[in-house]
């Protein structure tokens, strides 16, 4: 110890000699320039591809963020940007490895955990989104959002009675956002509740009007649960009225016109969803067509 002590001062008096201390202080403000210099330039990239993401050009904001974590490996947040336009092109591996070094780099990144269990939920690996989402809910008790989400992956292993408290939380602690409630009121349609589904469902489309999903799962249940297929047809309408260039949302409507005898109605809804690009629509209005010849 007492060696490497002398040795240190030997070579701070060599280093004193060699460069006069005004140079030092030069040096180390030139590097400290340089720092900031990389810091601005990581933000320019960051900027550009949150720029090229808004205007939906996915693969050049992947190759902005790409160049802003080249220069600042250490940041989450370069990583969560990369990892959502990574989902948008479809590349999951890379999404979900981009999502997880965020986690590393930042273990309270609630809006990571959300999204990692959306992209896990959505490619039906349900206990690993309910993991994510039990994450964020330690992080964060009072997320409704994660509460939901949670009970919907609860829900899909079958474990309804801890589904059913998670979207109670949900609707406790955001008794005004209308995802809260039908997701409550979807579960309530797959167990058979329907007059409890009805009531969320009702709460819901009473919050936001203007979606076409708490119409189209009230027909559901109308035409489902409570075997009332004109009030199926009357929800299935508005709901097509809110999301017209939806085609499974016309689907729906379709199907129950041509249930009805509505021929004529649902041949009409049936070509929409063929000019639109659907094979399934195309196949019902050459099926509809011939059936009525």
């Amino acid at each position: 110890m007492q060696n490497y002590q002398v040795h240190s001062r030997l070579v701070l008096k060599m280093c004193r000699a060699t460069y006069p201390a005004s140079l030092m202080v030069l040096l180390i403000f030139l590097f400290l320039i340089s720092i900031g210099c990389v810091s601005r330039s990581a933000a320019r990239w960051n900027s550009s591809g949150l720029d090229h993401y808004r205007h939906g050009d996915f693969e050049n904001a992947y190759e902005s963020f790409s160049e802003a974590i080249a220069l600042l490996p250490d940041s989450a947040e370069l990583y969560y940007n990369r990892a959502n336009a990574a989902v948008r092109l479809s590349r999951v591996r890379d999404a979900n490895a981009d999502f997880t070094r965020a986690i590393e780099l930042d273990p309270t990144h609630v809006d990571a955990y959300l999204a990692r269990g959306d992209l896990s939920f959505n490619h039906s690996r349900y206990d690993a989104a309910r993991a994510d989402w039990s994450s964020v809910v330690g992080l964060s008790p009072n997320n409704a959002d994660a509460y939901r989400r949670r009970g919907q992956a609860l829900e899909h292993l079958d474990r309804f009675s801890d589904a059913v408290a998670d979207f109670d939380r949900a609707v406790l602690l955001a008794p005004k956002d209308p995802a809260c409630l039908i997701s409550r009121g979807r579960f309530y349609f797959r167990t058979g509740q329907f007059d409890n589904a009805l009531t969320d469902l009702t709460g819901a489309a009473s919050l936001d009007p203007r979606s076409a999903e708490p119409y189209l799962y009230r027909g559901l249940v109308y035409e489902y649960g409570l075997f009332r297929p004109e009030d199926a047809l009357a929800d299935y309408s508005r709901a097509v009225d809110n999301s017209p260039k939806d085609p499974y949302v016309r689907n729906y409507r379709a199907n129950l016109l041509r249930k009805l005898g509505k021929t004529a109605d649902a041949l009409a809804d049936f070509s929409v969803i063929c000019r639109m690009g659907y094979p399934f629509g195309c196949w019902q209005v050459d099926w509809l067509t011939d059936e009525t010849k």
